[in-house]
């Protein structure tokens, strides 16, 4: 009994490390579907495009360019509104 709690308090204390959401990658531009897989970054997104005056429906968020490292450590700045926005893969930027 002793050991099923020790390994349950493991578990627990676990848990917070695998749910913690990935920081954008400084330098790099994201379109913003990628930045909502990535993190929580919607409701950045969102005041990011209201800050510009940008469109802030779901569809607008997620085809707009964002650039990481702005003002801090995975901060993000808006760059564009793209009619298309690309995946540049792993490492790479993203672009309209």
């Amino acid at each position: 009994m002793v050991k099923l709690s020790i390994i349950n308090f493991a578990v627990i204390c676990a848990l917070p490390s695998l749910v913690t959401a990935a920081k954008c990658t400084n330098g790099l531009y994201y379109c913003g579907y990628n930045l909502a897989k990535k993190g929580d970054y919607v409701g950045e997104m969102y005041a990011e495009n209201k800050r510009v005056g940008a469109p802030t429906d779901n569809i607008s968020l997620w085809y707009t360019l964002y650039y990481c490292g702005a003002g801090g450590d995975g901060w993000i700045r808006y760059i564009a509104a793209c009619d298309k926005c690309y995946d540049g893969g792993a490492g790479q930027s993203d672009y309209c």
